[in-house]
């Protein structure tokens, strides 16, 4: 309703009043009851009984009787008898009071909702009495209630024209030209309200609530308040302070200002709406309950209340309920924005995607500038699998408003969908920026830099979630995740085990900490993790892949095979499956086999970096040397950030006689991983055959002083014998004990070719050849040292 008076009329006695005696007594008395009738500062109840008085009295003439039907329906309204003031207002019509009766009349139809008996009086009144200002008035009222702010402008115009200085009929302009969204004519017309009357607090609301809106706070609050100091009891001025702290979201200061404003308009369906809406999205959701059915039933034609108990039991999973209200909301509101933006959300938790998408475009047809309403359609075409429609509502949603909650945040999710990892870190930046407890963009912002290979920052970003959510099972997991490509294993291990006591079926904790303890070689809790994964979800080739390369790692090469066919019969279309099963092949000894599955992963993948690799080194041990060049040369140029092709690729060129080459790609390998020890063993011998200065000195410090192998680096530092060396290689787990004595005994030949003992370098190089695994590239590099070797003397 339109704020302002009420638009009542006490007719006026006319007409000469009989003198003499008696009846002059009589005629006093009726005269001093109607009075008090009409007075404002009678009670309810004793106006009422004097207005029935006159009405009664047989001395009281007719229009004196009029005037007191007339002023008992006026009474009747203001306790709320609207059905009896109506009918007082008819008695009145019918003895010829005229205009004022049909205004008054038309008024009380209006509150009840009656808009076309109450239209029919309102245009009678203005017919009888156009010069009156009082019909045009309650007629824009009852325009702008219903949603015809064109009419409703027309009739205060109308009025406006009659009384110049109306400030309540400026104030009523004002709102509608508001809610039309005609934001300069609304100022206007408050600022014209508060000129033609200084005092008048509910234009300073208006204006308060507008300047508020165009983004000017300081000036929306100063009104706001110059409103409620001229009157403390300005209900309207309380329920907008309410809204403003609720938006900036001091909960306890919003709810105080609704309970103020309640107390003081304790019918107003308004501030139970707002109140209810306050409690709902605090999370309090029976209080919401009482206060939205109390909103609806004070005032059943209130869409706002409907919509907003719909969203109530949207969230109660009350699903029928929500839509029966949202149903309403619309049919009492067709073009609510508010309405149409809930029928989505409701149809989303119905899973009708379709429906929700019409819904959403419907609020936007109707309001093209709501940018949640973009966020909320953006999220079904998402959930639809639809993501080029979803990004395009995110940004479309993001222009609108930069700072719309969660549309930087989806968008971001799509753009790591997509790999566009700079993309999805800038927006989920945005998004935690704008919501610094949102655990979930959290996540995705680790996941984006993890995928970028900036393990530190995404370590960091899991923390940041697991802060907020200390058993988020997806934090832990990939914060597991990151500690491992980190080489973190402590860190690593402890997460996974986190996992797993979260979730004793996850099946990806098992697989983690599982590859975890193979990277530790603690094979045994290995096998017991990986085996319980498969055992938990027998579907997922995961566990079988690991288990492969766990029977690999421990020289179980057979086992190793059959793990990894079991792998690629549950995913055949895997990349890493076929490479893997290729490299098991190339460790027992069939390069051919392990080809063939290169081959088929690179059908799959052709510009797959670890399969041309892998080719690479099982052509090597082919002999085909060119070929496997040519392999490693893919490799790189697919993805040069890895180590291992540079790597591989020096050494091919080391036995194909192309030294500085092979040096290159060295240096290009100690750029990527300076930790790496064998890097440093072949640049040593590389440099000494092109008699270039060692810089194993230089690179030693980075290496692990603790593992294998550093007794090889300390005999090229000097610090440690051949002997030593050889007996350094030897290791219980036989496995092992093979790689690391193929080892010692080629680089101890390359030591003692570098100190000129040939025949010393011998026996070793002729071991190397002998005892090498075949995947191993110092294999064909001791083939090749051996034939190098002047003849036996």
């Amino acid at each position: 309703m339109a704020s302002g008076r009420t638009v009542l009329i006490n007719l006026a006695v006319i007409g000469a009043i009989g003198l003499g005696g008696l009846a002059l007594l009589q005629s006093l008395a009726l005269h001093r009851k109607l009075a008090t009738c009409r007075s404002d500062d009678t009670a309810p109840d004793l106006a009422a009984a004097a207005c029935t008085a006159v009405d009664r009295s047989p001395f009281a003439l007719s229009s004196l009787r009029a005037a007191a039907v007339l002023a008992l329906g006026t009474v009747e309204l203001t306790t709320g008898n609207t059905a009896g003031a109506i009918a007082d207002y008819t008695r009145a019509i019918g003895m010829d009071v005229g205009e004022p009766a049909y205004n008054n009349r038309g008024y009380a139809e209006y509150l009840q909702h009656d808009t076309a008996a109450a239209r029919a009086d309102l245009n009678k009144a203005v017919a009888m009495a156009p010069d009156t200002t009082r019909a045009h008035f309650n007629l824009g009222m009852l325009d702008y209630d219903s949603g015809d702010y064109d009419a409703s402008i027309r009739e205060y115009t109308l009025a406006l024209k009659i009384t110049p200085k109306d400030s309540i009929a400026f104030t009523n302009r004002g709102q509608a030209y508001n809610a039309k969204g005609d934001e300069d004519n609304a100022m206007a017309d408050f600022n014209s309200a508060i000129a033609a009357d200084p005092k008048n607090s509910m234009a300073y609301s208006n204006r308060g609530a507008l300047k508020l809106r165009r983004g000017d706070t300081i000036g929306g609050r100063v009104d706001n308040s110059i409103a409620i100091t001229l009157d403390p009891k300005n209900a309207m001025a309380l329920n907008n302070r309410a809204g403003m702290e609720a938006e900036a979201g001091d909960f306890d200061a919003a709810l105080a200002d609704y309970d103020s404003t309640l107390k003081l308009a304790p019918a107003s369906a308004l501030a139970y709406d707002n109140r209810g809406e306050l409690l709902r999205r605090h999370g309090e959701l029976a209080r919401a309950r009482s206060d939205l059915d109390m909103a609806v039933a004070l005032d059943p034609h209130m869409a706002s209340a409907f919509t907003h108990r719909a969203m109530l039991r949207r969230a109660q999973n009350d699903t029928t309920g929500a839509l029966a209200d949202i149903n309403k909301a619309l049919a009492l509101a067709p073009g609510s924005v508010e309405a149409l933006n809930g029928l989505g959300l409701i149809d989303r938790s119905l899973h009708d995607t379709d429906a929700a998408i019409a819904a959403f475009t419907r609020a936007i047809a109707a309001e093209p500038t709501d940018a949640i309403v973009y966020v909320n359609r953006g999220l079904a075409y998402e959930a639809k699998g639809e993501p080029d429609q979803a990004m395009a509502d995110f940004d479309s949603a993001l222009k609108l408003d930069p700072k719309v909650p969660g549309a930087n945040a989806e968008r971001g999710a799509i753009r790591l969908d997509r790999k566009d990892y700079a993309g999805a870190i800038a927006d989920l930046t945005d998004a935690l920026a704008l919501a610094p407890k949102d655990a979930l963009a959290y996540s995705n912002l680790g996941i984006a830099y993890f995928e970028a290979g900036d393990m530190d920052r995404a370590i960091a970003q899991f923390d940041a979630g697991l802060a907020l959510d200390p058993q988020a099972e997806r934090l832990l997991m990939m914060r597991t995740l990151a500690h491992i490509e980190k080489g973190n294993l402590d860190a690593a291990q402890t997460d996974a085990t986190k996992v797993i006591a979260l979730d004793p079926g996850s099946t990806d904790g098992y697989v983690a900490r599982g590859e975890i303890e193979r990277m530790r070689s603690q094979f045994d809790a290995a096998l017991a993790d990986l085996t319980q994964a498969a055992r938990i979800d027998p579907t997922r080739p995961q566990p079988a892949y690991d288990l492969c390369k766990l029977y690999r790692t421990r020289g179980d090469l057979e086992l190793a095979l059959e793990s990894c066919g079991k792998a690629i019969d549950l995913a055949p279309t895997t990349v890493a499956y076929y490479v893997e099963r290729g490299s098991v092949y190339l460790d027992i000894g069939v390069p051919n086999h392990a080809i063939a599955d290169f081959d088929r992963a690179l059908k799959l993948d052709p510009a797959n970096s670890d399969a041309l690799a892998g080719r690479a080194s099982a052509r090597s041990a082919q002999g085909a040397t060119a070929l496997a060049l040519r392999d490693a040369t893919s490799a790189i140029a697919a993805d040069p950030g890895p180590m291992w092709p540079h790597f591989l690729r020096a050494t091919l060129r080391t036995t194909s006689g192309d030294d500085p080459g092979a040096l290159d790609d060295l240096s290009a390998a100690r750029a990527i991983s300076a930790s790496y020890p064998y890097v440093g063993l072949w640049t040593e011998i590389v440099t000494h055959r092109l008699n270039q200065p060692s810089r194993l000195a230089l690179d030693a410090p980075a290496y692990d002083t603790t593992a294998w192998p550093a007794p090889v680096v300390a005999l090229y530092l000097g610090t440690l014998t051949p002997e030593a060396v050889l007996a350094a290689a030897q290791d219980p787990d036989p496995v092992t004990a093979r790689g690391q004595l193929c080892e010692a005994q080629f680089y101890t030949a390359e030591w003692q070719l570098m100190q000129s003992a040939p025949e010393a370098a011998r026996p070793l190089l002729t071991a190397a050849t002998n005892d090498c695994p075949p995947g191993f590239a110092e294999l064909p590099a001791a083939v090749v040292a051996l034939k190098a070797l002047p003849a036996a003397p």
